[in-house]
């Protein structure tokens, strides 16, 4: 997240992907899958 934007780097924290190679997992809900548009390029969706 070097480099990122402020608002990019906040949002990768809301998500809770704080290191590389971090696995979560979340409900899919509409706010969530916002938050994952924005940082779509730095995250990979698993389903």
């Amino acid at each position: 997240m070097i480099g990122a934007p402020q608002d990019q780097k906040d949002t990768m924290r809301a998500l809770r992907l704080t290191k590389m190679n971090r696995v979560v997992e979340h409900e899919d809900t509409p706010s969530l899958r916002g938050r994952i548009r924005k940082v779509r390029h730095l995250v990979k969706v698993v389903d």
